[in-house]
């Protein structure tokens, strides 16, 4: 998915994940996010004088694998991901007609080449 970005700040995010859950409980995932910055600077010298340019703030990329498992925490659907890394990462599930959300955001299911 991608934000729409921030009229006030000049700011736009784009965020790509992917999840592979595999039926043996293993998982894979790898995410981006990238921020761009639209800034304006103006010449201390010469008020008139004005620079504005888009410039990439920051590309944060990450890679996983482990075993996921979906629990309840209380009343909420929870993705749990327990990394190799040693991090345990939770995300909440929730399905709105026929749509599932991870994390309050639509994402697509389809089936994996990769979980053979």
């Amino acid at each position: 998915y991608k934000t729409t970005g921030n009229a006030q700040t000049g700011t736009d995010t784009t965020r790509e994940a992917t999840w592979q859950l595999c039926s043996n409980n293993q998982y894979g995932y790898h995410g981006n996010v990238q921020t761009s910055l639209n800034v304006s600077v103006r010449d201390p010298y010469d008020s008139s004088i004005e620079r504005t340019g888009l410039n990439n703030a920051g590309l944060n990329a990450s890679s996983h694998t482990g075993r996921w498992k979906a629990v309840m925490l209380g009343a909420a659907p929870t993705l749990m991901l327990i990394g190799t890394d040693g991090f345990v990462r939770g995300h909440a599930l929730w399905i709105n007609g026929q749509n599932l959300l991870v994390d309050g955001m639509k994402v697509q299911v389809s089936s994996s080449k990769q979980c053979n």
